[in-house]
């Protein structure tokens, strides 16, 4: 854990008004601009990139863990639960460029708020993952590699594909992981059918 600073010499946290937890390992080529707060025992690997854009605000829990080339863009609201786990070149954004003025280039178009973003406890987000837009992922839930996830995710649910879909979910009173029975879960659609 050579290449790791412990938190208690990170000389970027004041500057950006980071605020880091006990045993917090983070790797010196990470970036971290804006108001972050990151919980104990977080480790974040090489070349991951956090930023808080235009008064967003971040929030990582207790014992997660983010792979490399893993990058969050908060332009509103982020919060990432305990023992999260999140494979290489993850992408995590609540905001986007706003096209629609087409006398104006994307690039200078000003970023626009989706709606915040709640990834709940010992959730496993995998390889090349993206999740954006307004979005709450379920307690104990699966996102299989390079999916995009743009709707909710029930709790204890495994999710794959672009736009991700629920692939299976865990019955609390058979205590078995089960294809979902429901077609408007294999839509992707929220249980509450908010999104």
């Amino acid at each position: 854990m050579k290449s790791f600073i412990k938190t208690n010499v990170l000389h970027f946290v004041a500057v950006f008004k980071t605020k880091c937890g006990h045993k917090t390992q983070i790797s010196p080529s990470v970036k971290i601009f804006g108001q972050c707060f990151i919980g104990n025992h977080v480790i974040i690997h090489s070349r991951s990139v956090l930023q808080c854009i235009r008064g967003g605000k971040l929030c990582i829990q207790d014992n997660s863990e983010f792979n490399v080339d893993c990058r969050i863009q908060a332009c509103n609201s982020i919060v990432i639960g305990k023992n999260c786990i999140f494979g290489p070149r993850c992408f995590i954004g609540d905001g986007g460029h706003d096209y629609r003025n087409i006398s104006c280039p994307i690039k200078d178009a000003p970023l626009i708020s989706k709606g915040k973003i709640i990834i709940e406890d010992d959730c496993w987000i995998g390889v090349g993952s993206s999740i954006v837009g307004n979005v709450i992922i379920g307690k104990h839930s699966v996102v299989g590699a390079n999916s995009v996830v743009t709707k909710n995710v029930p709790p204890y649910s495994v999710v794959a594909g672009n736009p991700a879909k629920i692939l299976y979910q865990y019955n609390l009173d058979n205590k078995t992981w089960e294809k979902p029975s429901n077609s408007k879960f294999s839509k992707g659609d929220s249980k509450d059918g908010k999104n």
